[in-house]
């Protein structure tokens, strides 16, 4: 791989010879990068360059050339035919000819490079068959002699093919005079009539293709590329044609002296570096680097050459360099933005897809985590789509400062995000690092004014339990995230249990439209009493599914499958329509109370539930004070404009409202100041620990101290003791719920738990 020719030389006609690379060939960068004006290409002289080597063949080979040796053959053979007396003026004139008409034959036979090796035996037949048949006149090889050497001079100035030709015709003359050959004149007239046509021939041929390769080296140059032609015998660069110092800083004679190798980005020195010795003739070269600037700067080179050898072995490289550096650049930023997230600048799903592979080909250990972020929606919703955008950013931004160097932060789409953490994570580790992820994005963000918390719901695959395939992980971290958020926990790793948890909501998901318009629904109830007197007073009725497969499904397994928009609405209705028909059923049998149904926002923001329930009501005939619409609190979808709508029609016709989980959602007093409300239920997580937590304590007798103040009713849930009942009594809260009293039933039993304790009428301002 060493270099070859460093020592900087010379040669009279050239441009520039300087040391060429032989192991690299000469790979000069074109344009100077982002520079659009093209530079004019400077002038030559072209009276003092001789034709460059390696050109012979194709000169032989020309048609052109061809026919006029074969005129000048015919005019020799006419000569000695008709102008000499002499017996053997006419064979003579008959192997010219002869001569002449194989020409062309022989020009087509052998491949062009070889055509001048062909020609020369031709011509020895040619003398041996004359000097045999006419011993006489061996001063005829004197004229072939002379012949070959005025045709093998093409390749020299005209000048020299004069001096050449002139001293063969002259040593024909001479030797024909003083041997008294009596053809010696027309040796002479021969001799002069093929070199002045191969000499007059010649020149032109010469002056049109250095004409046709000066017209494509100046296009070339105009183009912005660098014009090479390098001596791989004599390790030389023979010309270089184009702005090569102010394109690179570098000079012809710094760029011939240096090794190749410095000039070449040492991660591309392995893909271009090439031993020209080793590459077959008439190969062509087109390789692609990275090549340095004087300045230290880099430029995408394009270098395509040919590596040419003639009959004798001289080998040469000839091409062209172009700086293709936009072009690079604007392919580098195409792929870019193929693997990159538009909007957080993140790479994207099919980068992570790379990644996980190329992870998984490696047998390196990693965790994937798939992140989504909680009330997005209700983000996109309340505040535009440019706070959302920012929202994601910010989000992203965040999770990168989070995570450790090595690891990898990808946008899925949407809301959700991946992180892949790379090495050996073990539970504790994954435990720490989603802590500090969702610490991270919890911080607040001011939105428009509006100081916004968000949650994340995060699923992790590890790789020694789900690192199957790529397909297979994703998979597991998305089923993973999806029971994060459904549990409403930060995050859970994933495991077998999962899988059959998602094959199952998989199914439920696509009959539960079904099951609804067949009636699968049913309604569980939960007795309400008055902790004092033990009486009931009501009830909550609670979804179930009669799945014909399954079984009885309570709604922690499908009631989030049940509020996707497309079944909200009638799983809704089918709630409230089983409440309606217990009033109904209990004001028959002259039991009269209040019944609760559970509404999902995402139902009541549909224009249509209010109408259907008025319409259900007046259907069955039921009492609209004797309905309780209860609206869970933490729901993200409330309040919001066609909610209040909708509220405020049903609140006219006289149904009543309940907030469930009371205190345990988002803006609570706000809530409260929005929509009429009639009952307020404090949520179990409170009443099971205000027995041994002060603060809890607290805050349940000042949930019920606002209820009373507000006038509204207040229910305790989840009581389980009779500490809490004697507790609750003492807050002044005297309704509750819970397993102390009652576990919910079905619609058969609870009828006949209301009919048994014949409670007669209740008063709803209790």
């Amino acid at each position: 791989m060493a270099a070859v020719g460093q020592d900087l030389a010379r040669d009279e006609g050239h441009d520039d010879v300087t040391g060429v690379d032989r192991a690299a060939g000469l790979s000069a960068p074109a344009t100077r990068a982002h520079v659009k004006v093209l530079r004019p290409v400077a002038a030559r002289n072209n009276g003092n360059r001789r034709l460059e080597g390696g050109l012979t063949a194709p000169i032989i080979g020309r048609p052109e050339f061809l026919s006029a040796r074969m005129l000048a053959l015919v005019a020799a053979g006419a000569i000695s035919w008709f102008a000499f007396d002499h017996p053997a003026a006419g064979r003579v004139g008959i192997v010219l000819v002869v001569t002449a008409a194989l020409s062309p034959l022989i020009s087509r036979i052998p491949p062009r490079s070889h055509v001048g090796e062909y020609q020369a035996i031709v011509d020895l037949i040619v003398i041996a068959v004359l000097v045999c048949a006419a011993p006489e006149l061996w001063p005829m090889a004197l004229i072939w002699i002379g012949t070959n050497q005025a045709w093998h001079s093409l390749t020299s100035t005209p000048r020299a093919s004069l001096v050449i030709s002139g001293a063969s015709l002259a040593t024909m003359a001479f030797v024909g005079y003083f041997e008294s050959i009596e053809m010696w004149p027309f040796a002479v007239i021969t001799g002069l009539l093929l070199a002045v046509a191969f000499t007059v021939y010649g020149s032109t041929l010469r002056q049109e293709i250095w004409d046709q390769e000066s017209a494509l080296t100046e296009a070339l140059s105009a183009a912005g590329a660098v014009v090479h032609h390098s001596d791989l015998h004599r390790g030389t660069v023979v010309r270089i044609e184009g702005d090569l110092p102010g394109l690179t800083g570098w000079t012809t004679e710094e760029w011939g002296s240096i090794d190749h190798r410095h000039f070449i980005h040492p991660d591309d020195l392995a893909h271009y570096w090439v031993e020209l010795d080793e590459v077959e003739p008439n190969t062509v070269l087109d390789r692609l680097a990275r090549m340095r600037r004087k300045d230290g700067s880099y430029l995408w080179m394009r270098d395509v050459a040919l590596v040419n050898e003639d009959a004798r072995g001289h080998r040469t490289l000839r091409g062209f360099s172009l700086d293709v550096t936009d072009l690079e650049e604007s392919n580098a930023r195409s792929v870019r933005q193929l693997r990159e997230d538009t909007l957080t600048g993140l790479p994207n799903r099919l980068a992570l897809n790379e990644r996980i592979t190329e992870l998984l080909a490696s047998d390196t250990d990693f965790a994937l985590m798939i992140s989504d972020l909680d009330r997005f929606k209700e983000v996109n919703d309340t505040l535009g789509h440019e706070a959302g955008d920012q929202l994601l950013q910010i989000i992203a931004d965040r999770l990168v400062g989070a995570v450790r160097p090595g690891d990898l932060v990808a946008r899925l789409g949407g809301d959700e995000y991946a992180v892949v953490l790379v090495g050996d994570v073990d539970d504790v580790e994954v435990v720490a690092i989603t802590t500090r992820l969702s610490t991270a994005c919890a911080r607040p963000v001011s939105l428009n004014g509006v100081a916004v918390a968000i949650a994340t719901s995060t699923g992790v695959a590890l790789r020694s339990r789900s690192g199957r395939d790529r397909a297979t992980m994703l998979r597991h971290a998305d089923i993973a995230m999806y029971e994060a958020k459904r549990s409403s926990e930060s995050f859970r790793v994933f495991d077998a249990s999962l899988e059959q948890t998602s094959t199952l909501r998989l199914t439920l998901s696509g009959s539960l439209a079904a099951a609804i318009e067949n009636g699968e629904l049913t309604v569980f109830f939960q007795p309400k009493y008055d902790m004092a007197s033990r009486r009931l007073i009501g009830a909550e009725s609670l979804a179930r599914w009669q799945h014909p497969q399954f079984g009885l499904l309570t709604p922690a397994t499908f009631l989030d499958i049940a509020l996707m928009s497309e079944t909200a609405l009638p799983f809704a209705l089918s709630t409230v329509r089983g409440a309606a028909s217990m009033v109904r059923r209990l004001q028959d049998a002259g039991d009269a109370m209040p019944i609760a149904a559970n509404v999902a926002m995402r139902a009541l923001r549909d224009p249509a539930f209010a109408p259907a329930v008025l319409a259900l009501l007046a259907e069955l005939d039921v009492p609209p004070e004797l309905l309780v619409l209860e609206l869970t609190e933490s729901d993200p979808l409330w309040p919001n404009l066609h909610t209040v709508l909708g509220l405020e029609a049903l609140l006219e016709a006289g149904v009543q409202i309940s907030i469930d989980d009371f205190g345990t959602g988002h803006s609570s007093l706000e809530r409260l100041r929005a929509v009429r409300v009639h009952e307020l239920k404090i949520d179990r997580s409170f009443v099971d620990g205000m027995t041994s937590d002060p603060l809890q304590r607290q805050l349940v007798r000042t949930i019920v101290d606002l209820a009373g103040r507000l006038g509204y009713r207040i229910v305790a849930e989840g009581v389980e003791t009779e500490e809490q009942v004697d507790m609750l009594l003492g807050f002044g809260c005297t309704m509750a719920q819970g397993y102390l009293f009652a576990r919910p039933m079905s619609a058969g039993d609870f009828f006949d738990l209301a009919r048994a304790e014949a409670i007669g009428e209740v008063s709803l301002d209790a």
